[in-house]
């Protein structure tokens, strides 16, 4: 992907003069600086990418002359990580680097553990804030699929409301009880995994309940290193050896 990046989640014309508005034209203009006639590439979030040129600027607006509009191949396995709210701005660090490295799908749990609950406006607050760090993530490591950001949900109702696992979905907990198969173990023949869901947990970890809930839903727990992980570096660790073996 050449040149500069933006990202607008509209339908990107085939070829021709594109109209950039609002914050990414801001972007742009304001905070990358771009020039008449730099390459710049338009993302939509869905795997589409258009390349072009900065053609001239209108005020706020900026006017990308199109050349060519290319689609991406969703990655697979699609990769979604359950996790229990950790605390401070965590979860946003996770979500930036999750990106990174080809995350498709965020669902934040309360837990019995987790130590941080938000009423609803923060939630919806903490969810705006969580689609712009997802945005910037892509633009910045060249991901052109947006995450999907699902609601703040109760571990026991997300696990009640699984569907039943799909041939070539594979669904793993992270787990800290004795005796579990090591993760790059279990991911051995999972390359043709249709899409892989990680279950991680709180600073306290999961309750025994929990844990029998996860595998009630068809969690496989799963070992990631002989030593108690950070939460952050729990998720980071198992996202990379899921790529690095599925991808």
């Amino acid at each position: 992907m050449a040149g500069l990046k933006v990202l607008c989640e509209t339908a990107l014309p085939l070829k021709g003069k594109f109209c950039l508005e609002g914050d990414e034209a801001h972007h742009l203009l304001r905070v990358l600086r771009a020039k008449v006639g730099e390459a710049v590439s338009v993302m939509d979030g869905r795997g589409g990418i258009a390349e072009g040129h900065l053609l001239r600027v209108e005020g706020k607006r900026a006017i990308i002359d199109i050349q060519s509009v290319t689609q991406s191949n969703a990655i697979k396995p699609r990769i979604c990580l359950a996790q229990a709210l950790p605390k401070g701005r965590l979860l946003e660090d996770i979500l930036k680097q999750g990106v990174e490295l080809g995350l498709a799908r965020l669902q934040p749990l309360y837990t019995q553990r987790t130590e941080v609950h938000l009423t609803p406006e923060r939630e919806a607050t903490r969810r705006e804030r969580l689609k712009a760090i997802a945005a910037e993530a892509c633009k910045q490591s060249g991901n052109p699929f947006l995450p999907e950001l699902a609601p703040f949900k109760g571990i026991k109702d997300y696990l009640q409301q699984l569907p039943i696992a799909q041939t070539g979905e594979l669904r793993l907990v992270a787990s800290l009880e004795a005796g579990v198969v090591p993760l790059p173990e279990v991911l051995k023949g999972a390359e043709n995994s249709e899409q892989v869901t990680l279950l991680v947990g709180p600073e306290g970890d999961f309750t025994q309940e929990e844990y029998a809930a996860a595998r009630a839903a068809g969690f496989l727990p799963v070992r990631l290193t002989a030593t108690v992980l950070r939460v952050e570096t729990a998720c980071l660790y198992a996202l990379s050896v899921i790529v690095s073996i599925t991808h």
